[in-house]
């Protein structure tokens, strides 16, 4: 069904491989788009930020005891499901305070968190996004999720099922098993980016499934990659496309900050082999 050697010389040429989905993927998106991603977020999603430098500078830490600060606040003044946080270093383990941060609670006081550290801190974030993992949205009106997830595992295969340590994966799909791994919805509203980065090393691939319908050009929130011959690759978030980044080849990529109102940037993430744990 795809074109799988254009797709195996892509990636090989430049790190990256961008493959149009098929119809029946887009109307198992289309079903998961019509779940309430704001009440996802509430019940078990998260708002995720990183800080741009480790170690934290001084400035930093003043961000971090206004947050906690911002956090009591919106709290006591707004009802909804408190917000509670944690914070995850995976590179500084001494730093009490870390480096990229969770923070769980009602989307109402999540919203109002994310627009002041936005307004405030912009210059001070990495990254930031709402997160919602895929694996904890058991068939709430119909969507069923594995469907989507079988045929990025069918991708995954075809790609990278001849290296010697993918083979004890298996080449039938068996949710029990190919689910233990990040498979989750990412949100990026107004505000919400990533810087260019690399991620090498922490498995073969990452996949990108874009699941928004109503994107035009202008509202931002498009993946930018650098190959591996500098070029640059930039694929905007529409329903369907799979951009596939390879970790060997390890091109930088971004996230074109989100600059429309009011609207949310939905994209499928998922990251090779199973069981690999991704920030």
């Amino acid at each position: 069904m795809y074109d799988y050697p254009k797709l195996k010389k892509d990636i090989s040429n430049t790190g990256v491989g961008i493959l149009e989905l098929s119809n029946t993927t887009k109307e198992y998106i289309r079903e998961l788009n019509k779940i309430s991603f704001k009440n996802r977020i509430t019940f078990n999603g998260n708002l995720y930020f990183v800080l741009t430098d480790v170690p934290l500078p001084a400035n930093h830490r003043t961000l971090i005891s206004k947050l906690k600060e911002k956090i009591i606040d919106i709290n006591e003044t707004i009802e909804g499901k408190d917000i509670t946080y944690r914070f995850r270093d995976h590179h500084n383990l001494e730093n009490p305070d870390g480096v990229s941060w969770n923070f769980y609670g009602a989307y109402e006081k999540l919203t109002i968190l994310r627009k002041w550290l936005v307004d405030n801190y912009k210059k001070s974030i990495f990254q930031m996004w709402y997160e919602i993992p895929l694996q904890n949205i058991i068939n709430p009106s119909g969507v069923d999720v594995t469907k989507i997830h079988q045929e990025l595992t069918k991708i995954y295969l075809e790609l990278y099922g001849d290296l010697e340590e993918v083979q004890n994966f298996g080449k039938e799909y068996n949710p029990e098993e190919s689910l233990q791994q990040t498979f989750r919805i990412q949100v990026y509203e107004e505000g919400c980016f990533i810087e260019p980065h690399r991620d090498g090393g922490v498995g073969h691939c990452a996949m990108v499934l874009y699941t928004n319908e109503d994107y035009v050009e202008g509202k931002g929130g498009e993946l930018v990659c650098i190959d591996t011959k500098g070029k640059e690759i930039t694929v905007p978030p529409t329903i369907g496309t799979l951009a596939i980044i390879d970790f060997k080849k390890d091109p930088s990529h971004a996230v074109n900050v989100v600059k429309e109102k009011d609207w949310m940037r939905t994209v499928i993430g998922c990251w090779w082999p199973a069981h690999q744990v991704s920030y």
